[in-house]
């Protein structure tokens, strides 16, 4: 078996003796990290201090850099309930929302040729733009994948299939109602 010499916070050494060396009591977690693809400039390793810090009630954010109380971290469900999330629950909130408009904007592009405006009016303001069901069946759809992220995301790893429109909010409630509009009087 190859030692790997890794140095964390000036301490050189095996993964065993660095993490003695600056009080990381975790030795397997370490070597999970590793193998996850850890380096010491990612400095993923917490040092002796930060984990007194957690264990007073603060962490700081990996992503804001601001220390902050351990009830503003979400508790990571793979672990044994007491590893916290390394961003903070507002971090997380902004890291989601982007992430989810990322996917909109993608199925928008495609769904209207690239032209990011409604099929049917001349809107164009991403906001108002929505993903529509042109034969209806939408609620159910995404009642069945349980959110608007998981239908989206199934729709681009299918390759985008046939079915889908881009209209305006406007649009797409005009769109419904005539759908569901009973047979007219003559």
């Amino acid at each position: 078996m190859v030692a790997i010499v890794i140095s964390v916070n000036g301490v050189t050494g095996s993964i065993q003796s660095v993490c003695k060396a600056i009080g990381i009591v975790a030795y397997t977690t370490a070597m999970m990290r590793l193998k996850r693809g850890w380096s010491p400039e990612k400095a993923i390793l917490t040092p002796a201090q930060e984990q007194n810090a957690v264990e007073r009630g603060n962490k700081i954010c990996s992503c804001c850099k601001t220390r902050k109380p351990v009830e503003d971290f979400y508790v990571l469900g793979r672990r044994s309930g007491t590893e916290l999330q390394p961003y903070c629950k507002l971090c997380c909130g902004k890291k989601s929302k982007a992430e989810m408009a990322k996917i909109r904007e993608t199925l928008i592009k495609h769904y209207s040729d690239g032209t990011m405006k409604c099929a049917i009016c001349p809107e164009a303001r991403f906001d108002a733009l929505d993903i529509d069901h042109i034969h209806g069946g939408g609620r159910k759809e995404r009642q069945g994948f349980g959110s608007n992220r998981k239908l989206y995301k199934h729709i681009i790893d299918t390759g985008f299939p046939p079915g889908y429109r881009v209209l305006c909010r406007n649009c797409n409630w005009i769109a419904f109602l005539r759908r569901n509009d009973p047979p007219s009087c003559p």
